[in-house]
């Protein structure tokens, strides 16, 4: 500590005072207080910055020697330092505008008496410090709190609670195989279940199962073996309303996945976004914003990595972002500290129950936020608008259809910021590489989410060369006059209406794909307006087509509109028929499992065909 206040002074002329004076429960704390105060003030004759180490202590004790109510005592008296030093320097520091940092530690506190102890001080110094920013930001003064071991504490009991206890991995994929290390590293009694066949696994996964002589249960009926275990740890894609799971729950198993306690555990800040559309934009723009602005930044969830078994790497001063799909926020207890819902359409209703289930999931990312939180969400959406009434923290809205008095809006392709019913330009379709105005929404969303992190300027720096992501209206090549865009990403009809309205020219639209049971109806419309020609594919071609002949109908129109059974089929089909100054679009506007592997390879495998012509 000396060595670290002889740097600072010496790089950066800031002088630092440290005063251990206890603060103990029944003592004159507040005589302490205000004499070490007066010893700040007649040494510098002036206080900036005040840090308190508000800790749970209980140094040196074991259970043996002392009470709960003593540990409470301990407890307690890391709050009342922090309140008698706030009270103390708050003249000073609204003197010289300064700020406050509520340092929340939590030293020789040990076993379940130690870490319940610095759960109820962290969240009371948690508490502390959200009443005085409120109350303190009119007079300038900046109050912050830092909890840097509650991240470890409850990794630690976590690490303690699976030893020896019976785990279950539902779901074996390439992303789970760190989760898999890392319970046989801790010693945890592990079984894996999977729906494949097992010669449909990868013979690298399974000869590691064999050697961390790992139970595996394989196949259609692989649940029937879920009994008996401590801890579930479900894929996205095996809903918790499953039997076998809600079985093992009533029976007093824990059903969770690696997000969700990854964001219980995180040491920093948690940004997740959400959306039936927009997600991975969002969430990657988001990303790129914060590392260009110096942050260390995890991308998880739907992209990037697994991070859960990266938790001992991840600092406080660390963000994490998240792009989160309703598998993954269905039955989660917890939320990110800063979360964005970019619209709710139907989605995925051939795995969920029903729409409501679906909707419910997708709000899971903001309710069980504390009222720090910031919830970022589509004002121009019913169901998300409607959220802004049970958020607990703070809601930011966007909107690319209304003006706001607060948030950020787009008008006439001009991304806005507005504060109080003033609109101030932050940045126009003209500036930046992306396409469309969904885009655009997309932009404000990420705004919105890094708006108390980053300085706006710096930020759009980040969106005017941020060029977008693979697979959403990618151009793959200019070919005799005519542009090929890969929209694979384009899994619903929403999502194909916006890659419809970013362009103004002629459009050769192929799509199509596996059918999710969702209404093509509301893109008949776009399809008429917008298309010169339609090539469809996949299992929802009949849809498609079904509901663009009614509107022709309806609008007394015709439209040249095919049929292939292929992709490679409706690719030199769009070869053949494109003029120049037409653009060939590729967006689906459905899901890939008709043909492909995932949306991935469909794009992957748009670019590569297109590339050989």
């Amino acid at each position: 500590l000396e060595a670290a206040k002889e740097e600072l002074e010496r790089l950066y002329g800031i002088k630092v005072l440290t005063v251990q004076a206890d603060v103990n429960a029944g003592a004159d704390n507040e005589a302490v207080v205000n004499n070490v105060v007066k010893q700040a003030m007649d040494t510098y004759g002036r206080i900036d910055v005040l840090i308190n180490n508000a800790q749970a202590s209980a140094s040196g004790v074991t259970l043996a020697d002392h009470t709960t109510e003593q540990f409470d005592l301990a407890m307690y008296s890391g709050l009342y330092a922090a309140f008698y030093y706030m009270k103390a320097c708050y003249p000073y520091l609204k003197e010289t505008k300064g700020s406050v940092v509520n340092f929340a530690s939590g030293a020789g506190l040990f076993g379940n008496y130690g870490q319940c102890s610095y759960a109820a001080a962290k969240e009371g110094i948690r508490g502390l410090t959200r009443v005085a920013a409120n109350e303190w930001a009119k007079d300038g003064i900046n109050v912050n709190v830092v909890c840097p071991l509650a991240w470890t504490a409850q990794l630690e009991q976590f690490e303690k609670d699976i030893e020896k206890k019976k785990i279950a991995v539902i779901g074996i994929g390439v992303s789970n195989i760190p989760l898999i290390d890392y319970l046989h590293e801790k010693k945890a009694e592990v079984s894996v279940f999977d729906d494949r066949e097992e010669d449909k696994i990868s013979k690298d996964i399974l000869e590691k199962l064999k050697k961390y002589n790992f139970k595996c249960y394989f196949g259609k009926r692989n649940l029937d073996n879920l009994h008996g275990f401590y801890l579930i740890f479900r894929s996205p894609s095996c809903l918790p309303t499953k039997p076998e799971l809600e079985k093992e729950a009533q029976r007093g198993a824990i059903i969770t996945t690696e997000i969700e306690q990854l964001i219980k555990m995180a040491p920093c800040k948690v940004i997740g976004i959400t959306g039936s559309d927009g997600k991975t934009t969002t969430t990657t723009l988001t990303a790129r914003i914060l590392e260009d602005a110096g942050y260390k930044v995890y991308l998880g969830g739907n992209i990037g990595i697994p991070l859960f078994t990266k938790l001992n790497e991840i600092k406080p001063e660390d963000l994490i972002v998240l792009e989160l799909s309703s598998f993954q926020l269905m039955g989660m207890k917890v939320s990110p500290d800063i979360s964005a819902i970019t619209n709710i359409t139907p989605n995925h209703l051939n795995v969920h129950k029903d729409y409501q289930e679906y909707i419910n999931a997708k709000k899971n990312i903001y309710r069980n936020q504390k009222d720090t939180g910031i919830l970022v969400i589509n004002a121009d959406n019913d169901l998300t608008r409607e959220c802004q009434n049970d958020a607990k923290g703070d809601v930011i809205l966007f909107s690319s259809k209304q003006k706001l008095d607060y948030g950020f809006i787009v008008e006439n392709g001009i991304v806005k910021e507005c504060n109080d019913g003033i609109r101030k330009h932050i940045v126009s379709q003209d500036e930046i590489k992306l396409k469309g105005i969904h885009n655009l929404e997309n932009i404000c969303t990420a705004l919105a989410l890094t708006k108390k992190l980053v300085n706006t300027e710096k930020a759009v720096d980040t969106i005017k060369e941020f060029a977008g992501v693979h697979h959403r209206l990618e151009l793959v090549r200019t070919l005799n006059g005519v542009e090929w865009y890969n929209d694979s990403a384009s899994t619903t009809p929403t999502r194909g209406i916006s890659a419809l309205k970013s362009f103004n020219k002629e459009i050769v639209l192929i799509a199509g794909g596996a059918d999710k049971n969702l209404d093509y109806t509301p893109i008949a419309k776009p399809i008429v307006e917008k298309v010169k020609s339609l090539i469809l594919i996949g299992q929802t071609a009949n849809k498609i087509y079904t509901a663009v002949k009614n509107e022709l109908e309806n609008q007394n129109k015709t439209l040249d509109i095919h049929m292939c059974e292929t992709f490679r089929e409706s690719l030199e089909l769009a070869k053949r028929i494109a003029k120049p100054g037409q653009i060939v679009l590729f967006s689906p506007a459905s899901t890939s499992f008709d043909m492909f592997k995932d949306m991935y390879d469909r794009g992957d495998q748009f670019r590569e065909e297109v590339n050989k012509f």
